[in-house]
């Protein structure tokens, strides 16, 4: 008979083995060693002391596991559904740690010098850096500026045409600063377009945070949605005072009235310098009531002024309007669309989007 595994064997050393094995060792010389090894190993680990955990040093170990868990499930991701399974193993393998922990005696301390460099903090994330997207006639100079050992601020001059600047939230000492003739702006944590004519400052739009505009008569926060206009000293068309007027009424919280008066803007001059944002907010303002409405001014915002930042804004609108009729191939040519903006969380929903209605 050919001798039995060893796990065979270790079976037979607590005696739970089938009685041929049994039988086997009581012939077999080699075997009975091997069950008679395992009994004298089964004897000595009963003799072993046992020590109980001390609470404190217990208690600690617990705690800094604890603490290691809910530092991993608070890490912020967009893509947090992938990550939902992982963050409940970590809890799990830290509570069966602390199990573990709770079972074993303490470990001899280590030295110290390992222990300090083991804890020396991590050399802080160097600050995200300022993203300036110029429109294809901008004219612009951007500098540094040290203001002192550790301060520095960022300087955009916009001379003419377009820009969009994403201002991030900035290290301590640092500013940024947007000048255009006696205008200058002041911004952290901020996303802007801001439009100049003849080396001055004539728009500056907040598209999200906010932005301190000072002018030479005083200054002014600008907040998310708002946007500031030179004055041009003239009888104001009838495209601004429509304009003004649809932004008055969006302001008060009246949405259909706020509408009207952005249509009136943009059939006033629809090649006129307020077109693009009569027909962006025109749509915004029936965005929630009336989708059906608001569905044509987006899209000939996107087909009449691509280069428009917020042309990939309502392009993503649309390509979620069409998901949610189940139309998925025109859904996915407006979400193409939206996945080649400039703006990074954009471009990532669209990119969502697609992988939803992958076929």
């Amino acid at each position: 008979m050919t001798c039995p595994s060893f796990e065979a064997l270790s079976l037979a050393a607590s005696e739970a083995a089938p009685e041929a094995v049994l039988a086997h060792v009581a012939e077999c010389v080699a075997c009975r060693k091997v069950v008679d090894e395992l009994l004298n190993l089964r004897r000595l680990g009963q003799a072993l002391p046992v020590e109980p955990p001390r609470a404190a040093s217990a208690q600690a170990r617990e705690d800094a596991l604890i603490r290691e868990a809910r530092a991993r499930t608070s890490t912020r991701t967009r893509r947090r559904g992938l990550w939902t399974g992982a963050a409940v193993g970590a809890v799990a393998a830290s509570v069966a740690a602390v199990v573990v922990v709770q079972l074993l005696p303490d470990p001899p301390a280590p030295s110290i010098e390992p222990a300090v460099a083991a804890h020396q903090p991590a050399p802080p994330a160097p600050p995200a850096a300022l993203a300036v997207r110029p429109g294809a006639d901008a004219r612009f100079e951007r500098r540094a500026v040290q203001r002192g050992p550790d301060a520095q601020e960022e300087v955009v001059v916009l001379d003419s045409g377009r820009l969009e600047l994403d201002v991030p939230e900035l290290a301590a000492g640092h500013t940024f600063r947007l000048q255009g003739g006696d205008v200058e702006v002041v911004a952290a944590q901020a996303r802007l377009t801001a439009q100049a004519e003849g080396g001055r400052l004539t728009r500056l739009e907040v598209l999200s945070g906010q932005a301190r505009i000072e002018l030479p008569d005083g200054a002014k926060v600008l907040s998310a949605g708002e946007v500031w206009r030179a004055p041009t000293g003239a009888t104001p068309t009838r495209q601004e005072l429509a304009f003004a007027a649809g932004w008055s009424a969006l302001q008060a919280g009246l949405q259909a009235e706020a509408g009207e008066h952005f249509d009136d803007a943009l059939a006033a001059n629809p090649a006129g310098p307020l077109a693009a944002d009569a027909l962006y907010w025109g749509a915004a303002a029936r965005a929630d009531a009336d989708p059906e409405a608001a569905s044509p001014r987006f899209q000939r915002l996107v087909a009449e002024h691509p280069a428009d930042p917020r042309a990939a804004e309502a392009a993503l609108w649309l390509a979620r309007q069409a998901e949610a009729r189940g139309a998925a191939p025109e859904a996915r040519r407006w979400a193409e669309r939206a996945a080649t903006a400039e703006d990074p969380e954009l471009r990532a929903a669209a990119r969502d989007t697609l992988e939803r209605l992958a076929p």
